[in-house]
């Protein structure tokens, strides 16, 4: 993989949360608020030659909050990490296969909205992270039944800590 950019406060083990589903369990349904977990590290792959990444150039344009002037913790790391096994999302057929294998359907619910519901706590279990690449992300982006609307562009969601490295560019 190639290097990963973290930007904000300096990522750091002892600071790191696993990942946890976070759904809701209203009767015999189950929903997501979003699909996405609790915890995990988010990463975008590093552009060297602009020192940026995907994730900096969305956030500039959509004026994200992360852009204000007034965040002065806000740092980009590089990261460097030792061995992992990683998931990789580069179409609609990879995002179907995942939610085939990782559904966060409990047995007997049905789901209750449109948010994807993905059981994140297992697959922290057998991957490290998810690679969700720049196509990926526009075949899975506005995709029915599911989707990934709200990773919102090429990004890594780290589910463990696997870095030897942290160092401020």
């Amino acid at each position: 993989m190639e290097p990963q950019l973290f930007w904000g406060s300096k990522p750091v083990v002892e600071k790191f949360n696993k990942v946890k589903n976070e759904n809701t369990i209203v009767g015999d349904m189950v929903m997501a608020t979003r699909p996405k977990p609790i915890g995990g590290l988010w990463t975008s792959t590093y552009d060297a030659k602009n020192n940026s990444s995907d994730w900096i150039t969305w956030c500039k344009h959509q004026n994200h909050r992360s852009c204000k002037k007034s965040h002065p913790t806000l740092k980009k790391w590089l990261l460097e990490p030792t061995t992992y096994k990683v998931l990789t999302i580069n179409s609609h057929t990879d995002l179907d296969a995942l939610v085939q294998n990782y559904s966060g359907i409990p047995e007997g619910k049905r789901r209750l909205g449109v948010s994807l519901l993905l059981d994140f706590e297992a697959m922290s279990k057998d991957f490290d992270a998810i690679h969700l690449t720049k196509e990926g992300e526009h075949k899975t982006r506005f995709s029915f039944p599911n989707s990934l609307y709200g990773w919102d562009c090429e990004c890594v969601l780290w589910l463990n800590w696997c870095f030897n490295a942290v160092k401020e560019v």
